[in-house]
């Protein structure tokens, strides 16, 4: 065999290595939200790694079961502590809220929903895109978002191996959504466990 005929082939096997790369991972990394914003604007999804400190996810824990859709993110948490919430809770959240406003919302009012679980119900198991431009999800306790490869597989809730991205606890997931005018970012919620879960939304105030 030529050397000219290896040599494409060594290329060739690199270049399907690289695709089976870029299919397994559908979400991309930020060291930042500034960074964040210029990844989506090629990208359906990007996370930003660590956006709740250790010390606020413990906090959470401490929350009831419930559900809040606030503007006024410290009189939501209030709702949900039964008294003043802790102070590391409220700072992290308003500062989830301003980077995603001043990021990605060209600084409109942020709409914020906090959903407390003693277990993790999956209410959306189905693969879905969500009408709105952009979206943050932020699981403070237990599993994250899963998002789903580019690819088009089924909307159902089929899970293919090495096709998807799960969140971390703590991490903040930006989703584009069916308005942004480009292939939404295609998710669904964590499987069904025991485990208690906190989930964060930010939505532009507009969108919902």
């Amino acid at each position: 065999m030529g050397a000219g005929i290896v040599e494409r082939l060594i290329q060739g096997s690199l270049f399907f290595v690289a695709l089976a790369s870029a299919l397994s991972t559908p979400v991309r990394v930020a060291r930042c939200w500034k960074e964040a914003s210029e990844l989506l604007k090629s990208s359906p999804a990007v996370v930003v790694k660590n956006a709740l400190s250790p010390e606020a996810q413990d906090a959470w824990r401490a929350a009831s079961c419930g559900d809040v859709r606030v503007t006024d993110i410290r009189q939501g948490l209030a709702e949900l502590f039964h008294e003043e919430p802790p102070e590391v809770v409220v700072k992290e959240a308003e500062g989830v809220a301003a980077s995603f406003a001043t990021h990605f919302l060209d600084g409109d009012d942020v709409r914020f929903r906090a959903s407390v679980a003693d277990c993790c119900h999956s209410p959306c198991p189905k693969i879905h895109t969500d009408n709105v431009e952009v979206r943050c999800l932020l699981a403070a306790n237990g599993p994250g978002t899963i998002v789903v490869d580019r690819v088009q597989l089924p909307f159902d809730d089929s899970l293919p191996d090495g096709a998807f991205y799960q969140a971390k606890a703590g991490d903040a997931l930006l989703l584009k959504g069916s308005k942004r005018g480009a292939p939404g970012a295609r998710h669904r919620s964590p499987r069904p466990t025991e485990e208690r879960r906190v989930l964060l939304v930010f939505d532009c105030l507009s969108d919902v």
